[in-house]
């Protein structure tokens, strides 16, 4: 488990109604990251804990903003998985 596992199962019921195509998330993902946060950074976990998330707003934001881009993810991964 990392801060990024458990950030895309926080954003996993947004991105798959995005059309991304998003494993199962893990158990309670909200206060596990804060966990982790807090014992790495101590006071410091609130405001990283909320830059994350703005980062997965962020991203979300960004992937309904241009519509192609999901043809084109889907493309390059057809590409890579049929390469070498």
């Amino acid at each position: 488990m990392t801060d990024e596992s458990l950030l895309v199962s926080i954003g996993r019921p947004r991105l798959v109604q995005l059309g991304l195509d998003v494993p199962v998330g893990l158990d309670d993902p909200e206060h596990r990251l804060y966990g982790r946060l807090n014992a790495r950074f101590g006071d410091a976990a609130h405001g990283r804990y909320n830059a994350l998330v703005r980062r997965l707003v962020s991203f979300e934001r960004a992937f309904r903003a241009i519509p192609d881009l999901k043809e084109r993810l889907e493309v390059n991964a057809v590409e890579e998985a049929t390469s070498g």
